[in-house]
């Protein structure tokens, strides 16, 4: 058991589902089955990092370690995340943070939420008066305890829409970032992760099993993606109808006006 050397902290709703999905198919990267662990925010103690080593008890000698936790760029929350992460796993650790669109952001968690019935408010409503979508878009804000802590050098910021238009290239450039062999892999960038507006949400006993460990550990890694795929078909739920929302555009000027310049100057530099 061991602990990670990369990080892939987020944003929210910007691509780290397929991020991940992509990253794990180089035979130079491990990363637990289950995609968010979040286990680096329990590294109070001793226990909580032996606990957090768990998560990676599936490595198999893979030189590079990741935990692509969103939770880690939720701040004020989770703003414990970086100091954590510099105690706990070093200087030299690696953080990949992946931006968007700072308002498209916002409207994809809100459709996410609002798909999983955990959010209830019209989305004109909901933007303004749940703080969260707006300090996860704010991305100067969620990097500042990081940049704290670690080097810029040790940082690389993704653009999101970048990464959708041309795959091979942003992988390339991770795999740079890592020390991985992007040449070594024959990747397949047939999918995108997490792209309906609404979510599939497994119920009772079947939502319990997805999530628990023998599924995660034991069962996961040794099925063929395309069989994890036919399952999660099969065995989960639509949470609803479609969530189609609009927003008019006064809005969305009155949102990115709450983003200061440094947040936008981050997604605007993001490669």
């Amino acid at each position: 058991m061991t602990l990670p050397n990369f990080l892939l902290i987020g944003a929210l709703k910007s691509g780290t589902t397929t991020l991940y999905e992509d990253l794990i198919q180089s035979q130079d990267i491990y990363m637990p089955p289950d995609k968010e662990p979040g286990g680096l925010l329990w590294c109070v103690d001793q226990r909580g990092v032996e606990k957090y080593k768990r998560c990676f008890s599936t490595h198999s000698g893979e030189p590079l370690i990741g935990d692509a936790s969103t939770i880690y760029a939720k701040s004020p929350e989770y703003s414990e995340a970086p100091g954590l992460a510099r105690r706990v796993l070093g200087e030299n650790l690696k953080i990949i943070y992946i931006v968007r669109d700072p308002v498209s952001r916002m409207i994809s968690e809100y459709k996410h939420l609002y798909a999983g019935q955990e959010e209830h408010l019209p989305i004109e409503r909901a933007l303004f008066e749940h703080s969260r979508y707006i300090n996860y878009s704010r991305y100067a804000y969620q990097l500042s305890a990081w940049r704290k802590y670690f080097s810029e050098k040790n940082i690389l910021i993704l653009k999101f829409e970048n990464y959708v238009k041309k795959r091979d290239v942003t992988i390339r450039r991770v795999c740079e970032f890592l020390g991985a062999d992007y040449d070594k892999v024959k990747w397949d960038y047939s999918g995108r992760a997490n792209q309906g507006t609404s979510r599939r949400v497994p119920k009772g006993f079947v939502r319990r099993f997805a999530r628990s460990r023998l599924y995660l550990y034991r069962i996961k890694p040794h099925l063929p993606k395309y069989l994890q795929t036919l399952g999660k078909t099969a065995l989960a739920t639509a949470a609803g109808k479609e969530v189609v929302v609009t927003l008019p555009e006064y809005l969305r000027e009155e949102l990115m006006g709450r983003m200061s310049d440094a947040d936008l100057k981050v997604w605007y530099d993001a490669i």
